[in-house]
């Protein structure tokens, strides 16, 4: 019972709608609007995203009564709908039952968000390719075009765009640069290092070589050189100074293809590497010496001694050996200075060429071992000279001199009477005789020294020098005289020699 009221209520119900139904459906629609749409300003929305059922229409009946309905397809041209999809402002037109209403929509494109990027980039060459890409929150679609590409290898700098494109946004064209910077060489293994040889005809050069290293002994060793790929070198020397050190002026300086060198001297060798130079750095050239020491000549067995003479006034020297055997390429020179005069005192004076002296003294003598012919600059005499002491001693008068006497005196006493000593013998150049003479009471008697030379006559004339000492007696007795000798020549040593006589002044009246 209860099952069959609640079925004769829902038939009613269904026959109250059916009539109300029917009673719209005879009224006839009099106007249509867009609920919330306001004709002062356009319907905006981003293209493709217009959605139906975000709106409704409210139709009015011309009884006055109203119905809101959701907007549908069907209410739009299918022209219209293509404005969906057009950005721009239009306007597109709803019709329901043949009332219809036209609707200013604005439709615009979105914009990439802010951290979509294309930002720039840089790197060193590798010798692989980098690939550059925009970041950031890309919307499903997206289209990415690069215009130059965005692979790039080698070293340079390029400018490159990204083009994105995506249905319902604005196109966006991005810029960045590219840098990819040259690498650097590691020749860090790979160096010239400098050399002493010493001269042996051959020929010696440099060449580049990996660090150096001590073996377990101490010695050094080099480790394995490895050039980069791609790198090779060559090599230019140039002397800089001769066999002798001396330096060669710049403009004489020439610059030659090769690294080899056999005479002695002072080499630069350069070595020059050669690369990629699109994608690497230039590379420093690596210089270091070569030095060819000149060979030995052994000189050490050159006989050079010291040597005494006694002065003579003629020249004395002294000389190497004569049997001395120098090698072809070597002449000698001598230089010598004296170091003491002939009193033994120091002598502050310089070398002169020669190897000769005269007066007495003592002499330092250098020998000079000199290099001469094509091979100087490639020898060196060792040692360069060797010193010997020339000693001339001075000579002695006294040798000369053993012979001479004066015979003793008598004289007989007169007032004021002069009375003389005197000898005839011959003296050597430059010698004074010294008469000291004295009384018995030891007091010295002045006197005058005469001089006089005569010719004494024969088969050969003799000039006789004659030593006459003057003096004036006051009384009678024994004078003691002695004569002493000396001279200014500094060659002789002092005379020793004194002879001793006696004069006898007696009162003849006794």
């Amino acid at each position: 019972m209860r099952f069959k009221k609640l079925w004769i209520t829902i038939i009613l119900i269904c026959c109250s709608l059916f009539l109300f139904t029917s009673c719209k459906e005879n009224s006839i629609v009099q106007s249509i609007s867009l609920v919330g749409y306001s004709s002062e300003s356009p319907l905006e929305f981003y293209v493709g995203e217009f959605s139906y059922g975000d709106y409704s229409v409210l139709i009015t009946y011309d009884n006055g009564e109203t119905k809101e309905l959701t907007l549908t397809e069907d209410m739009i041209p299918e022209t219209d709908k293509l404005k969906f999809y057009q950005d721009g402002k239009r306007e597109i037109t709803i019709t329901y039952k043949g009332v219809t209403t036209v609707v200013a929509i604005n439709v615009s494109r979105k914009q990439f968000s802010d951290n979509v990027k294309l930002k720039d980039f840089t790197a060193t060459y590798e010798g692989k390719s980098f690939t550059v890409e925009v970041e950031g929150d890309l919307p499903g679609g997206t289209k990415i075009l690069y215009p130059q590409g965005n692979t790039f290898q080698n070293a340079g700098s390029y400018d490159m765009t990204a083009i994105l494109q995506c249905d319902g946004y604005v196109t966006k064209t991005l810029s960045a640069k590219v840098t990819i910077e040259r690498a650097t060489y590691d020749l860090s293994n790979a160096q010239l290092y400098s050399e002493t040889v010493v001269y042996d005809k051959d020929a010696h050069s440099l060449v580049v070589k990996g660090k150096p290293i001590e073996d377990e002994n101490g010695k050094v060793l080099h480790q394995t050189v490895s050039l980069p790929q791609g790198v090779s070198v060559s090599y230019t020397i140039t002397k800089v100074k001769d066999g002798k050190g001396v330096s060669i002026p710049l403009e004489k300086q020439q610059v030659i293809d090769g690294n080899k060198a056999i005479d002695a001297g002072t080499y630069m060798v350069c070595a020059k590497f050669r690369g990629d130079i699109s994608n690497y750095n230039s590379i420093p050239d690596s210089v270091a010496y070569l030095t060819v020491d000149r060979d030995s000549y052994d000189m050490s067995k050159i006989e050079f001694h010291d040597s005494q003479v006694e002065y003579s006034g003629e020249e004395h020297s002294l000389s190497i050996a004569e049997d001395s055997k120098l090698p072809l390429d070597v002449e000698i020179s001598y230089q010598i200075r004296r170091i003491k005069d002939s009193a033994g005192n120091n002598v502050n004076s310089e070398f002169t060429e020669g190897n000769t002296a005269t007066d007495a003294g003592i002499y330092l003598v250098k020998v000079v071992f000199n290099l001469v012919g094509k091979n100087a600059d490639n020898y060196i005499a060792s040692p360069l000279e060797k010193q010997a002491y020339l000693t001339i001693l001075r000579a002695k008068y006294d040798d000369s001199m053993q012979d001479m006497y004066v015979d003793s005196r008598w004289y007989d006493f007169v007032e004021g009477e002069t009375y003389e000593i005197y000898f005839d013998c011959e003296l050597p150049e430059g010698v004074t005789p010294i008469f000291t003479l004295t009384n018995e009471k030891g007091e010295t008697v002045e006197g005058q020294l005469e001089v006089i030379t005569e010719t004494v006559g024969g088969e050969e004339t003799v000039v006789k020098t004659i030593y006459k000492y003057l003096f004036t007696a006051q009384n009678t007795g024994e004078y003691t005289c002695v004569i002493t000798f000396e001279h200014g020549n500094a060659n002789y040593e002092d005379i020793a020699l004194k002879l001793e006589t006696w004069v006898y002044i007696s009162n003849s009246s006794v």
